[in-house]
């Protein structure tokens, strides 16, 4: 959605709302994000002096896949986050908008929206697999356990040596 930077008066609180709509192709590589379901963000925008502020509240209906069956999950993230821009070109200790005149509420989303993902996410009653045919799953310290006790291959002809 597009907001034109001089519909927002200095002082007063611009309100608006967005549907989410975004094509699954663009999470392919945003693990554990499968897709966004269309839900509705509340948006409030409000400048003062040279700060604007670009606020975004919503429950948003996402589908994750878990971590252990590789299952997908329906599931809701809840957002409330803020974003600050200066409207001064000299002011250089702060963010400024891409656009001086329109001002893309799906980037400023995405950017508050993506880092909400969690990194795992564990389908209830899910446990963790034990091992198959040819295979074992283990943990880490197994693995650094196992990694302990073996000895380089390169070095096994020592094994071989009978010291008195």
């Amino acid at each position: 959605m597009i907001v034109f930077h001089n519909q927002i008066v200095e002082g007063k609180t611009f309100k608006t709302s967005f549907i989410t709509s975004y094509d699954d192709s663009l999470f392919v590589n945003q693990h554990p994000l499968v897709s966004v379901k269309p839900s509705k963000v509340e948006v409030e925008m409000l400048e003062v002096a040279d700060i604007l502020t670009i606020s975004f509240k919503g429950n948003i209906d996402v589908v994750l896949e878990c971590s252990y069956t590789l299952e997908k999950i329906n599931s809701v993230i809840k957002i409330d986050e803020s974003l600050e821009f200066s409207t001064d070109p000299d002011d250089n200790d702060m963010d400024h908008l891409i656009d001086e005149t329109r001002i893309n509420l799906d980037e400023y989303f995405l950017s508050v929206f993506l880092p909400n993902i969690p990194m795992r996410v564990k389908k209830s009653g899910a446990a963790k697999l034990k091992g198959g045919k040819g295979y074992d799953v283990i943990d880490e310290d197994e693995y650094h356990k196992q990694e302990q006790n073996k000895t380089d291959p390169r070095l096994s002809k020592l094994d071989d040596i009978d010291v008195d």
